[in-house]
């Protein structure tokens, strides 16, 4: 059961992976989704296994167009009285899916939501105007990286000082090449408007500078292109050669089941699992 006392940070990844993605995340009484990837009653059902019906989520949170990030989103808004936030590229693909009387708040820079501060940032990906998110949650930062074909400046700059960070670690390199998917396809996914290998996951965490992050989660997981244990072992060789090795816990997010809820209290991080 998740409760609203002193503030905590609360994070859980409902789904992640080709099929669908979506997070829920909590800060005291705020109670928030960061897209809308799996189908309605899976997100209903998801949302339950950690005490959160649909109607008591404030706001929803769109990162780009694609239908694994908004597929439930049309059948969700039929129980949800809150505020759905995108940017204008976004809006336009999101039209057909909102009913009128939602209410959609159109960004362009960082914003406040009932005490989070909500930092949008680009990413590079083949959709109109694909952003992550870092949520700052009090002296707590959630940071949502994914759908991107390489990691930017801006993007390195905007993850560093997470305290949980939600990571796209999408292919291996070898099982893509020699998969089951035409060329272009293939080339589509390696490009730079196409998604993080593990290998790029891997670098980007080695080579960049993490002074307080606590849980990293990889996600949006191919399920033709790679395997937990391939991600995971990526990464864990990655972080050997770094200081933040015992730092950090680290956890695959995947398609069919929610991720344990994630807590950053004042000082610590701790787990609870919950599964459906």
């Amino acid at each position: 059961m998740l409760t609203e006392a002193n503030n905590a940070v609360r994070v859980c990844v409902l789904g992640s992976g080709s099929k669908g993605n979506s997070t829920f995340l909590q800060y005291g009484a705020t109670k928030v989704l960061i897209d809308a990837g799996l189908s309605g009653e899976e997100t209903m059902d998801r949302l339950t296994a950690v005490a959160t019906p649909i109607n008591e989520l404030q706001h929803i949170f769109i990162t780009h167009e694609h239908d694994d990030h908004i597929k439930g989103l049309k059948k969700i808004l039929k129980s949800f009285s809150g505020m759905v936030h995108c940017n204008a590229g976004t809006f336009r693909h999101l039209r057909h899916r909102i009913p009128e009387q939602t209410r959609v708040h159109v960004f362009s820079d960082t914003f406040e939501a009932d005490g989070l501060q909500v930092q949008p940032f680009s990413i590079s990906h083949d959709a109109t105007e694909p952003v992550g998110y870092s949520f700052q949650c009090g002296n707590r930062q959630v940071t949502v990286a994914t759908d991107m074909g390489y990691a930017s400046e801006l993007v390195k700059a905007r993850i560093q000082d997470s305290d949980i960070l939600i990571l796209e670690s999408n292919h291996d390199e070898g099982m893509l090449m020699k998969g089951r998917y035409p060329w272009p396809l293939k080339q589509r996914i390696a490009s730079r408007v196409g998604h993080l290998s593990n290998r790029q996951a891997g670098e980007l965490m080695r080579d960049t500078m993490f002074p307080r992050l606590q849980w990293l989660v990889l996600a949006h997981l191919s399920e033709h292109n790679n395997m937990p244990d391939l991600a995971m072992a990526s990464m864990t060789e990655h972080l050997q050669t770094t200081a933040m090795k015992e730092q950090i816990q680290v956890h695959v997010a995947h398609q069919h089941t929610i991720s344990a809820v994630m807590e950053l209290n004042h000082s610590n991080v701790t787990e609870t699992a919950h599964h459906v």
